[in-house]
């Protein structure tokens, strides 16, 4: 069972690499940036997602820096216009 699992995370990686990361330094010639998104970054993402939809790889051409993965993730998790957020003392209020 671990010599199966170990193959799958050796297979992952590559797999990873060759769909996300080396595809993004191909097209762009700056660093990655990690950490937090600046409100220009969020506003640069929700008018990419209007322009292009939900094809996150050309989402991130046109945000310096950033993955299609990071994109995605950024906007799944707090700058979707369709989800409802709410402060968390009011959650009751929503």
């Amino acid at each position: 069972m671990s010599e199966t699992l170990a193959s799958l995370f050796r297979s992952q990686a590559p797999e990873r690499w060759e769909r996300s990361i080396s595809r993004f330094i191909l097209f762009h010639s700056f660093i990655l940036r990690v950490g937090r998104w600046t409100s220009e970054e969020d506003a640069a993402l929700l008018e990419s997602v209007a322009k292009y939809g939900k094809r996150w790889y050309e989402v991130a051409r046109a945000l310096p820096g950033r993955t299609d993965d990071q994109c995605a993730k950024r906007y799944k998790d707090a700058v979707d216009p369709s989800i409802r957020w709410c402060n968390f003392l009011s959650l009751l209020a929503c």
